[in-house]
Parts: structure tokens; C-alpha cells; sequence
């Protein structure tokens, strides 16, 4: 309960030093709400709910490619997330931002005019088959997507989100997967955007 309370107040905690195994990560995790299955990025085979994140030497780190909200493309985006390094040996340091911030640092005008606007969510930008990403479908990269109609799931979510514990008021979009907001031009949008 006090996890939950101060993560709910800091939006992000940190526990250095843990020595945990998939299966502990996983029941840690099961404490905090009900662990998804990635429907595009392939999971560990005893643990399907968690995907190694790892990288062979020529290839980019999956870390710290494009910032994105983990599936925000989904009708019921994820709650939490958790992130475990390990091997000590790596620099494991995750650079988050506040989209709550991102919200309070605008001026009035403008959030009154994002506060009725919705954006539409897509994987297919990032996960679409094409010739660039074939390795990560046929095995040949570390880390391994799957194909399923997930990939080109859309989901229409309001910009401005109100937490439902806190009543925070945050930004509910991002680079990776924010297709278009709904109510402008596509021009408009991207500007927007």
C-alpha cells in the first residue's frame, strides 16, 4: 500500500540494488494489478507477461530508441510499468518525463483548447511489417515481435487524461504511436502534435 501510494505521488520509483528472477519480477508485478501479454512483442517463454528487452552489439538499443507510452494504441492503456535491469553490469538508466508536468507547464489558453480534443493510437507506425524491421519478426534480432491484427489496432483516447486515484490532470499522447488528433486537419494535427 505504501508502493502504490507514493508511486501514485512520484509517478515513478526507483529500487536499486535488487537481485530478482523473472518469476519474482512477474509476482511482484501480480501485486499491483493484473500483468498483460504483449500481443506484438514476444515474452519470455515461462513468462510471456514480460519482454526481454535485450540488444547484440550492431543493433540499436531498445531503451533508448523513440520515447513512447507503452501502449497507448490499446482501448485500456496499462496502469504500471516495470522495468528491471538485470545484468549490473549495464548502464540501466531509464529517462521518464512527466506528463503531468507537461500539462501543468502549459498556459490556460491552451489547455482549454486541448480539453476536448481526442487522438487516435496506432502501433501499425512503429510495428508494421516493412523490409527495415524483418529481422525482429523472423527471429533474427534479440529482441522479437509477432505478428497479430494488434498491429494495426486503433483506439481513440481523449489528449487530456484525468487519473482516476488522483485526479492528476496529465497529456495522453506520444510520438511513436499518437497518429492524429481527431478534430483538427491533418495539417493542423501534425503542427499540433
Amino acid at each position: 500500500d505504501e508502493i502504490q501510494k507514493l508511486l501514485l505521488e512520484k509517478q515513478f520509483l526507483t529500487f536499486p540494488n535488487q537481485d530478482l528472477t523473472p518469476a519474482r519480477v512477474l509476482e511482484i508485478a501480480k501485486r499491483f494489478g493484473h500483468p498483460e501479454v504483449n500481443p506484438i512483442q514476444v515474452g519470455m517463454p515461462d513468462q510471456p507477461e514480460i519482454i526481454r528487452m535485450a540488444k547484440r552489439a550492431s543493433e540499436p538499443d531498445p531503451l533508448l530508441s523513440d520515447a513512447r507510452t507503452i501502449g497507448s494504441f490499446y482501448a485500456q492503456p496499462s496502469k504500471f510499468v516495470f522495468a528491471y535491469c538485470d545484468d549490473p553490469s549495464v548502464n540501466s538508466d531509464i529517462i521518464c518525463s512527466s506528463m503531468t508536468e507537461a500539462w501543468n507547464g502549459l498556459s490556460k489558453p491552451i489547455q482549454d483548447f486541448l480539453e476536448p480534443l481526442t487522438a487516435l493510437h496506432s502501433a501499425a507506425s512503429v510495428y508494421a511489417p516493412t523490409q527495415e524491421n524483418t529481422d525482429l519478426y523472423v527471429g533474427r534480432a534479440s529482441s522479437q515481435l509477432e505478428y497479430s491484427d494488434a498491429v494495426y489496432q486503433t483506439s481513440e483516447h481523449p489528449i487530456v487524461h484525468t487519473h482516476p486515484d488522483t485526479g492528476l490532470r496529465s497529456l495522453f499522447i506520444n510520438p511513436a504511436y499518437t497518429q492524429c488528433i481527431n478534430e483538427v486537419a491533418k495539417k493542423e494535427s501534425r503542427a499540433i502534435l
